[in-house]
């Protein structure tokens, strides 16, 4: 290569940087595809065919959660600890309604951050699903259907059969 090609790659490296923190800064990282696909679980899931780490898929058929309703999306890519089955994790998250109900702020509420055990059955099965493969400092929003959390009981704020949203922080994971 030519010192002029690599002058003209050099360039358009720099505008396509420059183009992705233009549309980052403008529609924030999570709307936007492109910024994805070169993210490390973007760049994975191009190879793997997958759509990146977000679970452990010995354990659950990805493509079966999604048909059921179950949807799992890194806002922000953690660099600490990844969890794992049995991990103990502690983490901030908010809770909706999939209608936009707002249930719970563990942050704003000033509440000490949630704490499970990945798998032990001591939280809804779709919070042991959706956090394994996330990492300390990560950020990542949940579409958790009925089946995977209550199902038909009626618990506080939330209606029976309803969807929930959770958008999870990760604090600390062992």
């Amino acid at each position: 290569m030519n010192h002029q090609s690599k002058l003209y790659l050099w360039a358009f490296l720099g505008l396509f940087s420059a183009s992705i923190l233009y549309v980052q800064a403008q529609f924030g990282a999570t709307n936007t595809a492109i910024l994805s696909v070169f993210s490390p679980a973007g760049i994975a899931a191009s190879v793997s065919g997958a759509f990146g780490p977000e679970f452990d898929v010995a354990t659950y058929e990805r493509d079966a959660l999604k048909a059921e309703g179950f949807h799992i999306r890194d806002v922000r890519y953690g660099k600490g600890k990844e969890a794992m089955s049995r991990s103990e994790v502690a983490m901030h998250y908010t809770l909706e309604t999939i209608s936009g109900t707002m249930i719970r702020d563990t942050r704003a509420a000033g509440d000490e951050p949630y704490a499970f055990t990945i798998g032990a059955g001591n939280t809804i099965p779709g919070m042991s699903i959706g956090m394994l493969g996330m990492r300390e400092g990560g950020v990542r929003t949940l579409v958790i259907p009925p089946q995977y959390a209550y199902g038909d009981k009626v618990t506080t704020g939330i209606p029976k059969g309803e969807a929930m949203v959770f958008t999870v922080s990760l604090i600390s994971v062992k």
